[in-house]
């Protein structure tokens, strides 16, 4: 359903539009994604994860290369046209004004509306479904600003659901929750991908990616340096390799605890 082809990006370039002797924050990516599969975005701080996001978002539109939803070049689609398609679900952030959390997940079907025209029932009914989805009904009339860390993440995850986009970005999307939490999203994102969404995760924590993703994409220094299943890439000397740190990592019935040296 994706499809990212020698992508390159400069903030140099962004900015002041130069094409000389600029530095890339993306160099030469290239990668494809599924459907119906969970894809971690891993790589230190200042990689290049959430700018490769805010390229595919076309929030920024200077890049080289090619990117594709559904076979068609995402600069040919409008900011509507796209959420058609990929969803996003930030880190977990307030919200300006008290919205409920039915508010809050009708804003995800905004792309089926016309400027100026209100949510109706079938609107209403996709947010209820989202909600019931994820188990959380009971946050329906709650303030979005009042919610604990966990629920806001839940929140932000039926409002994804709702816009009925089949891609999924999620920028750390546990990064700020307690141990709970963090695996109570990551089983509500396994569950999605059993429906048939395609999931891009960035995320910094290797156990999480380990243990819950199909695949990953590893980007250091601005490039791709690993990509492919999980499974087969992810081992002590890759950790080494991306990080600059030694590891032992132990298999555990059904998971993997990796712990440092």
């Amino acid at each position: 359903m994706l499809y990212v082809k020698n992508l390159s990006f400069s903030y140099e370039k962004e900015k002041n539009k130069r094409t000389k002797n600029c530095s890339y924050e993306l160099n030469n990516i290239t990668f494809s994604l599924d459907q119906e599969k969970i894809y971690a975005l891993i790589g230190s701080n200042g990689a290049g994860k959430t700018t490769l996001f805010k390229c595919i978002l076309n929030m920024l539109t200077s890049y080289e290369g090619l990117i594709e939803v559904d076979g068609k070049d995402i600069k040919t689609l409008s900011a509507r046209e796209l959420a058609k398609f990929i969803s996003y679900i930030p880190q977990q952030r307030e919200i300006a004004f008290s919205y409920s959390v039915l508010d809050t997940i009708l804003m995800g079907t905004t792309n089926s509306l016309k400027i100026y025209e209100k949510p109706k029932e079938k609107e209403i009914d996709k947010a209820k479904e989202a909600l019931s989805l994820l188990g959380i009904e009971k946050l329906k009339y709650r303030s979005y600003n009042y919610l604990s860390g966990g629920e806001k993440q839940l929140v932000l995850i039926a409002r994804a659901i709702a816009q009925n986009a089949k891609i999924i970005l999620m920028d750390e999307p546990t990064s700020a929750l307690d141990y709970y939490n963090q695996h109570l999203v990551m089983k509500v994102v396994r569950m999605l991908k059993e429906k048939g969404y395609g999931i891009i995760i960035s995320c910094h924590n290797p156990q999480m990616v380990l243990n819950y993703s199909d695949e990953l994409i590893a980007i250091k220094e601005s490039k791709i340096v690993e990509k492919g299943l999980t499974k087969e890439i992810v081992s002590e000397k890759f950790i080494k390799k991306l990080y600059n740190m030694d590891v032992k990592i132990i298999k555990e019935n059904e998971g993997y605890v990796i712990l440092p040296i």
